[in-house]
């Protein structure tokens, strides 16, 4: 608004995106048994990632991350899929921050006890150099947030072949065309989020499609 104020023409105003180093990113080796071993998990078990930070402000970031509409939506599906996993990937947390990040930690594992998904969650600090590992052994990326201005993990996930569950918030629509490079949903809106989640689980045809579509999507537009 404030360039239109001064008199730009609406024309000549471009969108730059952020991007991803794609040397960072592209080594698609068998990083898939060294994650499953690192978290004491047997081979055939399927990770449901989400990444997020958990530092706790003015909002509930639980919330806003989504988190909880996510614990919901994998609370409904993990009776039925006894070899599912939800891999909460969360950012360290800085010394003058650690009170605010432990209050967060504690909420969280109550919104995992209520929902009885103790055994089936893992929660666990990432360095950033080791999120490709994370996202290449992992098999169905999430993040419903219910605010989020970009959603840069988006295309991090993208670019190691991950397929992508979203919400129609921000920036979002804007790395992710639902049914095409992923899939959108409204945020708290934990049921369909469940059932995106056992689509892409489910469908193995489908989640090649997203993870070629997320692929070129990420070369066309998000290549730094």
């Amino acid at each position: 608004m404030i360039v239109l104020i001064k008199g730009a023409d609406i024309n000549s105003i471009s969108t730059h995106y952020l991007g991803v180093n794609v040397e960072d990113f592209n080594e698609k080796i068998k990083l898939n048994e060294d994650l499953k071993k690192e978290l004491n998990l047997s081979p055939d078990i399927k990770i449901v990632l989400t990444a997020t930070r958990i530092i706790r402000g003015k909002k509930n970031i639980l919330k806003d991350k989504g988190i909880i509409n996510l614990i919901q939506a994998f609370s409904k599906l993990s009776n039925r899929y006894p070899n599912l996993r939800l891999l909460i990937a969360v950012g360290k947390a800085p010394k003058i921050l650690r009170d605010e990040f432990e209050g967060s930690y504690k909420m969280l594992l109550g919104y995992i006890k209520f929902h009885n998904i103790q055994d089936k969650t893992i929660i666990k600090m990432f360095e950033l150099n080791e999120m490709s590992k994370v996202y290449q052994a992992s098999d169905v990326f999430v993040l419903a947030s219910e605010n989020e201005t970009f959603g840069q993990v988006f295309v991090e996930s993208m670019e190691c072949g991950l397929p992508v569950i979203g919400t129609k918030v921000g920036g979002i629509p804007e790395i992710i065309s639902d049914s095409y490079n992923g899939y959108l949903v409204q945020p708290d809106d934990s049921s369909i989020l469940a059932q995106r989640i056992e689509k892409l689980m489910n469908d193995e045809s489908l989640r090649k499609k997203f993870t070629k579509a997320g692929l070129n999507t990420v070369k066309r537009s998000f290549t730094s």
